[in-house]
């Protein structure tokens, strides 16, 4: 074969070649869109258009002897869920004065659970704890560093002790986890808890301590 036949022998090979590239491509192409969902001719469909979900509320509830008969507070009432209740007084209010060895001032309040799921948190934290002059009296002396430490406070839910010391005392002690004081795993919705508070003055109480008055915060917390 001579020179000039053996080009174009070889050109001619070189398109069939180039041919069956193009070809095998096109009919590849053509399989894609063949299977492709969008390019099918028959289909079927579901689109959920309601999926939604909620949150849960925890709500306390807080309810006791107000200045003009039974008033409640609801933690929801304030910002975040957390309100501070001024109308509930759990050591007896200042209208009848504490007297050394005289019998304890007793207040009874409930917490309720009023929210939608059970609390398998409940706690109790006494805070500070500070004395005055009690504005109201024809004396006061100068024992307001020593006061909270000769008001014994008790608490108690039914013959279950909570609680029993001073107001310093019941300030400086680790906060107290009433589930586990009451025996219970959960405060369900709708639960009541009776607490009472029983707030005497130690007869150690001197004239020192004449006329004057404590205040101490109390925070209950439910947790979940």
């Amino acid at each position: 074969m001579s020179q000039k036949d053996e080009r174009k022998e070889n050109y001619y090979f070189k398109k069939q070649r180039v041919g069956l590239v193009l070809v095998g491509g096109f009919m590849s192409l053509m399989l894609v869109f063949a299977l492709s969902p969008a390019m099918a001719g028959l289909i079927a469909q579901i689109q959920n258009s309601v999926n939604t979900a909620r949150t849960a509320s925890l709500v306390m509830k807080e309810t006791g002897p107000g200045a003009s008969g039974e008033v409640s507070c609801e933690s929801k009432l304030g910002a975040g869920n957390s309100h501070t209740c001024g109308t509930i007084n759990k050591y007896g209010g200042t209208n009848e004065p504490l007297i050394p060895g005289k019998p304890a001032k007793e207040t009874t309040i409930k917490i309720s659970n009023t929210g939608d799921i059970p609390a398998n948190a409940f706690t109790v934290k006494g805070e500070a704890c500070s004395a005055s002059a009690f504005a109201g009296a024809s004396y006061s002396g100068a024992g307001t560093n020593t006061l909270c430490e000769k008001v014994k406070v008790v608490l108690k839910s039914g013959a279950t002790t909570i609680f029993e010391g001073t107001a310093k005392q019941f300030q400086d002690a680790q906060t107290i986890n009433l589930l586990e004081k009451l025996g219970k795993q959960t405060i369900n919705p709708n639960d009541e808890i009776p607490l009472t508070f029983a707030v005497s003055l130690d007869n150690s109480a001197d004239a020192t301590h004449q006329g004057l008055q404590i205040s101490q915060p109390i925070t209950w917390q439910f947790g979940a």
